[in-house]
């Protein structure tokens, strides 16, 4: 089992950054780029909540089967041993993320209809 003795640190950092830029959102600073692209400071905010939140859907597109190799059942590293997990699905799944990739896209196209921006 992987234990990092910072974890818990890390993640007070990510969710006081995370407040961070929200509170940032509200006030108005941030704003301004996306207001310039015609996106009201609600939108700004919805959009990157389903960003932060769809980042933990993936989408499987394909599995590419690959040849399965041995791998060590313990990994040593600074004097701690640690289980390496047995991985039961060989091969590679090529896979689609929705807050990075999907709402992202949304949003280009969307903007490209409502400043009449099209790829000749």
């Amino acid at each position: 089992m992987f234990f990092s003795p910072f974890a818990i640190i890390f993640f007070f950092m990510l969710l006081l950054g995370l407040f961070f830029f929200f509170g940032l959102i509200q006030v108005g600073i941030m704003t301004i780029a996306f207001e310039k692209i015609g996106l009201g400071p609600g939108q700004v905010f919805g959009f990157l909540l389903l960003s932060l939140f769809g980042s933990y859907i993936n989408i499987p597109i394909r599995r590419i089967n690959t040849e399965l190799t041995e791998m060590p059942s313990t990994v040593s590293f600074f004097g701690m041993t640690y289980r390496v997990p047995i991985n039961s699905h060989p091969g590679t799944m090529v896979t689609v993320n929705v807050g990075g990739a999907l709402i992202p896209i949304f949003l280009s196209i969307y903007l490209m209809l409502k400043w009449q921006i099209f790829i000749e």
